[in-house]
């Protein structure tokens, strides 16, 4: 899951009031500081966000998800809030309700791009609502919605890891289900198009040996295979398919 952060500056509690050392001293941690400031000043806005940041990282989710829903009723439009309360809901396995929540962040997508002169950042935090979004509906196995999500989320920001692997992940998915039911073709295309999103998942190599044995490409199964354990020589199973590729072309099956 993909979070956004929320940059704390040391001139922030002086929005707040000067606090008296005395005074301080009462509160015994961030937590409790800006729990305090929410209770006497529901409407402080950056102390919520605030807020939140510090319990998500106490992995304290039925909290900090009360407190994002009470950021976002004050600011609806914050594609922030969206992203960090729907990290929180993926925590608890609302899934539902997170995949709700990024769409909300979406409809406003358009204009949170429009709006900022940081286009990179917010290029980076418009692709993040579409890298959570998408990661909700591939555990919700809504695989061609979490695939155009994705896809979506590499035209925002084409460098984003976090869209490429979750791509590539969701394409396997796909591509086995279309090798489950011997739709050799379109698995293959999925597969390929998941190893070169992410070359270094040894796994997906193998799949695509498995696909290419299928189809009588041996010496291509041979070459994917090799990859596969190039990057994880522990892949036993795969080494014994790599035996069975290579009898076959010893044997003269095809390619």
């Amino acid at each position: 899951m993909h979070c956004i952060g929320w940059t704390l500056a040391a001139l922030l509690l002086c929005a707040y009031g000067a606090l008296s050392f005395q005074r301080a001293r009462l509160f015994q941690d961030q937590v409790t500081l800006f729990r305090h400031v929410l209770a006497t000043n529901p409407g402080a806005k950056e102390a919520g966000h605030i807020l939140g940041t510090f319990l998500m990282e106490r992995e304290q989710w039925q909290e900090a998800a009360r407190v994002y829903y009470a950021a976002l009723e004050r600011d609806p439009a914050e594609i922030k809030i969206h992203v960090n309360l729907a990290s929180v809901l993926m925590h608890q396995e609302r899934l539902e309700e997170a995949a709700r929540v990024l769409r909300q962040a979406v409809s406003h997508e358009a204009a949170h791009l429009q709006s900022r002169r940081d286009q990179a950042t917010a290029r980076h935090e418009a692709a993040a609502v579409r890298v959570n979004l998408g990661l909700a509906l591939l555990k919700l196995q809504r695989l061609d919605e979490a695939e155009q999500t994705l896809r979506r989320a590499m035209e925002i920001q084409p460098d984003s890891p976090e869209a490429r692997q979750n791509l590539a992940a969701t394409l396997n998915h796909k591509a086995v289900a279309h090798f489950a039911a011997q739709r050799y073709p379109q698995a293959l295309t999925l597969f390929r198009e998941s190893s070169n999103l992410n070359p270094a998942d040894a796994q997906t190599h193998a799949n695509l040996g498995a696909v290419l044995g299928q189809m009588g490409r041996y010496r291509e199964a041979v070459q994917s295979f090799e990859q596969a354990l190039a990057i994880n020589p522990q892949l036993e199973t795969v080494r014994a398919y790599l035996e069975q590729a290579r009898g076959q072309l010893d044997s003269g099956g095809k390619r």
